[in-house]
């Protein structure tokens, strides 16, 4: 059974994750950035960010799907 506030917990540590991928994604690049300087910089454990995405393409693909999501709906 999940509790509701580790669904919350959850929720606010993948926009945490998402708002630092954009940052460093911006800064340095997508194949330049790491999982490890991700982490770090969002001050989440490196198992944490496991449990939300497997991967970094797997970020950036919810990225586009956000982005896209929003011009697909005012089309």
């Amino acid at each position: 059974m999940i509790h509701i506030s580790t669904r919350k917990d959850g929720i606010e540590t993948k926009k945490k994750i998402l708002t630092v991928c954009v940052q460093l994604f911006l800064k340095q690049g997508y194949k330049q950035t790491t999982i490890s300087q991700i982490v770090k910089k969002a001050g989440v454990a490196r198992g944490s960010f496991q449990n939300l995405f497997s991967t970094k393409d797997a970020i950036l693909m919810e990225l586009v799907g956000t982005m896209f999501s929003g011009q697909f709906g005012v089309a």
